[in-house]
C-alpha cells in the first residue's frame, strides 16, 4: 500500500487492502526478548497478551535461556517455533536487531513491531536502512523502531495490560500515533470515558510503514468511523503530499482529528531526539486544517475531549449553536454563560411563559429560570427534574442541551442528611427520560470534593451515563472546546454536502 497515491479513497486495490487488513488479525504472535522480569520490554508485551486472553497456545515467547516465560512455553529462536508466525514483537538490545530480522525473514513473518529504540532518533539512520533492506527481502512490513505496535480489541491484540479487549469492547475510533506513550495514554484515558477503538497503531520512527500507509487503510476500514492522528512529521515532502491528497478525500466521509507535535522551536528539537522525523511538515498540516477542515487539537486533554464528543454525537450532529443549560448554582450560571459564549455559542433566554411554567415546577426561591437554569436543590428531586427537562427539551430555539446534575453536591447532600440512594434513583430516572430527547445532550461532571467515597460513586454514575450514549466532561471549559470542534465539523460537513449536490 505504501506506493499508492490516492485521488479517491475507494480506489485502493481490493487484494492489497485485504493483505493489509490481515496484519490487524494475527492468529499467532511471537515476542522476541520475552522475559520474566517486569522491568524488561518483552515482559510487558507478553503479560498484556496473556492477560487479554489471546489464545495461549498461539503466543510464542522467544528466549534462548528459558523453556517457559510467564507459564507459556518458550523457544530459543523463531526458527524453532513449529507453526507459522503472523506477527512478531521485537524487544531486544539494538545490537541483536539485525540477527533477529534475518530470523524473521527466514521464518517468512509478514509483520513486525520493533519496540527497541536507538536508531535514527539518536543519529543511527544507517541501521534503520539495513533493517528495511532485510525486511524487503522477505516481503515483511515493519512498525517502528521505537514504538508499541498494535492494539486491536476485537482480536485481543494489545500492547498494554488491562486495556479492554473482545468484540464487546471494539468500537469505531481508529488511532494512528507516532508516539507509543501517547498511544498508550489515549487508549487508557479513552477507555475510562467509555470510548471504544477499532485499531490503535503506534509506528514510532516509521522506517517502513508510516502515517500515510495506516491512514489509507483506516480511511477505507468499515470498522473505523473516526480517525485520530498524532503526528510529529514525515520522512520527506513526497510523503507529506501523499497524506494531503488522501486526507482531502477521506474527510468527506470520516472526521479526521489531528494533533501535530513540534509546532514550537522546543518541540521541533524534541521531535528529532524522539522519532527523528522532519518537523517541517507543519506547512502541510496547516493547509489541511485551513483548507479541508481537519479538526486540530493540541494536547492530550483536547484529544480525549474531542474524541468523546465525536464518538457519542457523530450521528447526531448539532444543527446550530444554540444551547440550553440545566444545572445549579447562581455563580455557576454566570461562568457557564461566559465560557460558552466565548466559545461561539448562543444561550437564548427562555420566553416569559416558559419561565413562569418552570417556576410553577421548582418554585422561585433561590432559582434562576432564564438560561442557564439554576434549579438549586430541585436538581436532585426526581419528579421536578423530569418536569424541567420536559419543558426545556420541547423548546424550538435550542440545538443542544448541557446537563449538570451536580453529582458531587448531591452525593455530599445525600451523605450529610443520611438519605440512602436518593441520587441513584433520581439519576437513573432522569437518564431514562433524557434518552427520549431528540437534541444532542452532553453532561458535565466537575469534581468538587476529593473524598474517596464520593469520587468512587461519581465514577460509577459517569459510566452509567456513558452507557446511555451521553458524553461526559470534567469541566464546562473542556465541554465547550469539544462541542465547538464538533459544531464546526458539522457546519463544514453540511456545506460540503450542499456543494456536492449542486
Amino acid at each position: 500500500m505504501s506506493k499508492i497515491c490516492l485521488t479517491d479513497v475507494e480506489a485502493v486495490n481490493d487484494e492489497e487492502y485485504e493483505v493489509f487488513d490481515s496484519y490487524f488479525r494475527p492468529k499467532t504472535i511471537a515476542i522476541v526478548g520475552a522475559t520474566n522480569s517486569p522491568f524488561s520490554g518483552g515482559f510487558g508485551f507478553l503479560y498484556a497478551l496473556v492477560s487479554s486472553e489471546f489464545p495461549k497456545d498461539k503466543i510464542f515467547p522467544i528466549n534462548r535461556n528459558r523453556s517457559e516465560v510467564l507459564g507459556v512455553p518458550a523457544y530459543p529462536n523463531l526458527s524453532a517455533v513449529p507453526v507459522p508466525i503472523d506477527y512478531v514483537i521485537i524487544a531486544v538490545p539494538r545490537k541483536h536487531i539485525l540477527d533477529v530480522m534475518e530470523e524473521c525473514v527466514k521464518k517468512r513473518i509478514k509483520l513486525g513491531t520493533i519496540f527497541t529504540a536507538g536508531f535514527s532518533e539518536v543519529g543511527q539512520p544507517d541501521l534503520e536502512s539495513r533493517i528495511v533492506e532485510i525486511a524487503k527481502r522477505g516481503s515483511m512490513r515493519l512498525l517502528g523502531p521505537n514504538c508499541m505496535g498494535l492494539y486491536v480489541p476485537k482480536e485481543r491484540v494489545t500492547f498494554m495490560v488491562d486495556l479492554p479487549v473482545g468484540r464487546e469492547n471494539s468500537g469505531t475510533i481508529g488511532i494512528i500515533s507516532q508516539s507509543g506513550g501517547h498511544a498508550n495514554v489515549f487508549s487508557n484515558m479513552g477507555a475510562y470515558r467509555g470510548l471504544k477503538f477499532s485499531k490503535v497503531i503506534s509506528f514510532g520512527n516509521g522506517c517502513d510503514l508510516h502515517c500515510p500507509d495506516f491512514f489509507e487503510y483506516l480511511a477505507r476500514d468499515p470498522e473505523t468511523e473516526i480517525i485520530f492522528i498524532y503526528l510529529e512529521g514525515f520522512k520527506d515532502a513526497q510523503m507529506g503530499q501523499r497524506f494531503y491528497h488522501m486526507a482531502s478525500q477521506a474527510i468527506k466521509k470520516k472526521p479526521i482529528i489531528l494533533w501535530k507535535g513540534g509546532k514550537t522551536k522546543a518541540g521541533r528539537g524534541a521531535i528529532w531526539s524522539h522519532t527523528g522525523s522532519l518537523a517541517g511538515s507543519n506547512e502541510v498540516v496547516e493547509s489541511l486544517i485551513n483548507q479541508i477542515g481537519l479538526v486540530e487539537v493540541t494536547n492530550p486533554e483536547e484529544v480525549i475531549d474531542t474524541l468523546n464528543a465525536f464518538y457519542y454525537l457523530k450521528n447526531r450532529l448539532p444543527i446550530g449553536r444554540r444551547l440550553a443549560v440545566v444545572g445549579g448554582g447562581g455563580g455557576n450560571t454566570v461562568s457557564t454563560a461566559d465560557i460558552l459564549n466565548r466559545a461561539g455559542f448562543e444561550l437564548p433566554e427562555n420566553p416569559k411563559e416558559v419561565q413562569e411554567e418552570l417556576i410553577k415546577v421548582i418554585g422561585e426561591v433561590g432559582v434562576i429560570v432564564r438560561n442557564p437554569l439554576d434549579l438549586n436543590v430541585s436538581t436532585w428531586e426526581e419528579r421536578r427534574m423530569r418536569q424541567v427537562l420536559k419543558i426545556v427539551s420541547s423548546l424550538k430555539n435550542i440545538d443542544m442541551l448541557i446537563f449538570d446534575l451536580g453529582i458531587d453536591w448531591g452525593l455530599k447532600f445525600e451523605k450529610a442528611f443520611g438519605l440512602e440512594n436518593v441520587m441513584q434513583s433520581t439519576f437513573k430516572s432522569v437518564l431514562r427520560f433524557l434518552k427520549k430527547i431528540q437534541v444532542p445532550i452532553i453532561a458535565v461532571f466537575p469534581t468538587i470534593f476529593y473524598e474517596g467515597e464520593i469520587i468512587s460513586k461519581k465514577i460509577e454514575f459517569e459510566r452509567i451515563i456513558q452507557e446511555f450514549g451521553i458524553p461526559t466532561f470534567s469541566t464546562m471549559t473542556r465541554a465547550a472546546f469539544a462541542l465547538k470542534k464538533l459544531v464546526e465539523y458539522g457546519e463544514r460537513f453540511r456545506s460540503n454536502q450542499h456543494l456536492s449536490e449542486r
